[in-house]
Parts: C-alpha cells; structure tokens; sequence
C-alpha cells in the first residue's frame, strides 16, 4: 500500500484505525476515560491510568499518544529523565509509513513496562503480547536524520546517562567523547539489582553510556541476546548541547543475514569443495571395459620393454 499523503503513515484510513486499536487497548489495561464533566480533565485529556510513575493522563488521536504525568518528580525519577522535563510524552507516528499495529506495539513499548505488575500478569495475552519484529521505522531527535529511514531497524535512546558507572566513572564525560555514527555494543547485565532484563549500552573501549529503556528491553531484546542474536548499534546523535544532561540517541537494527546472492554463492563453493573431495570415488567407477583396455596396454607396453632388454 502506498502511503496516501508524503511521510504519515500508510494512509489516513490507517491512522483513524490505529486511534481506534489504542483506544481499545487503553480501556483493556484499566485505563478510565476522562470524557465527564466530573473528572478535572474533560477536554485535553481524554483516559487517565495509575502507573509506576504516578497517575498518567492519556489523549489517543490520529496520528499519535500524547500524555502528561501528574507527578512530574515522580515519573521523572521512575523513567530517569532529566530535570529540565515537564512530564509530557508525545508518541507521533505522523513520520512514518507504518502500520496500526505497528504504532500500537511501539506504544505498548512504553505503557506496559510501566503498568503495576499485577495488572500485566492479568491481561490475556492478545493484549500484552508485543510483536518484536515489527519495529517503528522513526526519525532520530536531532541534526543527524537520515534522509531514508532504514526499514530494518529503530530509534531511542540511551537511559540513565546522569549517572555514574560502577568503576566510578561519569557517564556524562564519556558522551562528551562520542560523535554520530560511533557503533556501540550491547552487553547484558542479569545480575542488576534493579532489572534482571537489563541491557548496558557500551562504546568499543568498554565505557558504559548507560542502559537500554525498559520499553525497548521488554519487546524481548534481551532474550534474543541472551540466545547469541546479534545487533548493530549506533550513535545517530548527541542531544543536550548547551544544557544540564547530554543525551545519546541511538538506532538499533539486526544483523542482516547473508543476502540471497551471498548464499547462493555459499552453496556454490560448498559443491565444488564436495566436488572436489569426491573425485577419487568416482575415478573408482569407471567402466569394467575401460579397466580391461588400461590393463592390455600395460601388458603390451611391458611386453616390448622386455623385448628391448633381451637384445
């Protein structure tokens, strides 16, 4: 389907209906609509559901979820953002060619990690499950913006770079030394005292910048690493110039397998290495009349060896 208007989603169609599914989703995790003249949000807000981070105010539209936390110190300190921050989280998918259910499952990335566990143990699964190989293909915040988004990867960025490693290091001295397009490693931590899922996001000397959101880690990121799946980081921008905390936005993609044109010539080196290896089996079936010709020749030719010696 071709996209019906230059970079929104597939089509406006498309748009109406993902409002349609997150709406849906909203009122499966508990989520309360505000659409009373009793609630003290009527109007901008339109659901409102208690999170890790304190109440958070929700409004779905066409093209997006844009929400407010209540408690700004709270959600500030549960989602490790910085000081500057007011509480808002806009979800915009007017940048992307994506599907409803695609925007739904990015969405889920960030909600879901947040809801109190005992309300995620009691959703069905059709609610909880999201889809990790449906990624959002969304421009990078910052100068760095490719002109064509890959479609093979996405985009977030690094948490908790205001803190300190555990070798005493300052996270925000080691961002100062990276540049856009540095490939960084992902390196799992099960033993976090915090999150056993974490994921810590390294530069190639080793220095830690920090850790992988808790809605990226969710769509099971780190179960694929920790099966020996392998992933391609980079530094699309370094954000915060001029402000308190730097930050490091980063794009995450799989590591392409081999192209079709690559394992085709794969299996065409592996027939001549099997080729070559079977020679002297097939030297060992040639024709019985071909065996009784070597043989007379060599009768022959030692016939007239002899001959030549008895003179």
């Amino acid at each position: 389907m071709k996209p019906s208007k230059q970079h929104t989603m597939q089509s406006i169609v498309e748009a109406r209906r993902f409002n349609r599914v997150t709406t849906k989703f909203l009122l499966s995790v508990g989520a309360v609509s505000t659409n009373s003249d009793s609630t003290e949000y009527p109007v901008k807000y339109s659901f409102q559901v208690e999170t890790k981070a304190g109440l958070l105010l929700l409004l779905p539209d066409v093209f997006g979820v844009y929400s407010r936390f209540e408690d700004v110190d709270l959600a500030r300190d549960v989602l490790n953002a910085k000081k500057k921050w007011n509480g808002t989280q806009a979800h915009n998918y007017f940048d992307t060619t994506i599907t409803a259910e695609q925007a739904l499952d990015d969405f889920k990335r960030f909600l879901l990690p947040l809801l109190p566990p005992e309300v995620v143990a009691g959703l069905p699964e059709s609610v909880s499950k999201i889809n990790p190989v449906a990624v959002v293909v969304r421009p990078p915040v910052g100068p760095e913006r490719p002109a064509e988004p890959s479609k093979t990867g996405f985009f977030t960025k690094v948490a908790g770079v205001s803190y300190e490693n555990r070798d005493g290091t300052s996270r925000q001295s080691i961002i100062k030394r990276c540049r856009p397009g540095e490939i960084l490693h992902l390196v799992r931590e099960p033993d976090n005292p915090h999150d056993a899922n974490a994921v810590k996001v390294l530069r190639q000397n080793g220095e830690q910048l920090g850790y992988l959101p808790g809605h990226v880690v969710m769509t099971g990121l780190a179960r694929e690493l920790d099966r020996g799946s392998h992933f391609r980081v980079k530094v699309t921008a370094i954000t915060g110039d001029g402000e308190e905390t730097l930050g490091v936005n980063i794009k995450i993609a799989d590591v392409p397998e081999a192209s079709d044109s690559e394992a085709v010539g794969s299996r065409q080196i592996k027939a001549i290495d099997e080729a070559s290896n079977s020679v002297g089996v097939r030297l060992l079936r040639i024709n019985p009349f071909i065996y009784l010709l070597i043989v007379v020749a060599v009768i022959v030719i030692g016939a007239l060896i002899g001959k030549v010696i008895g003179r």
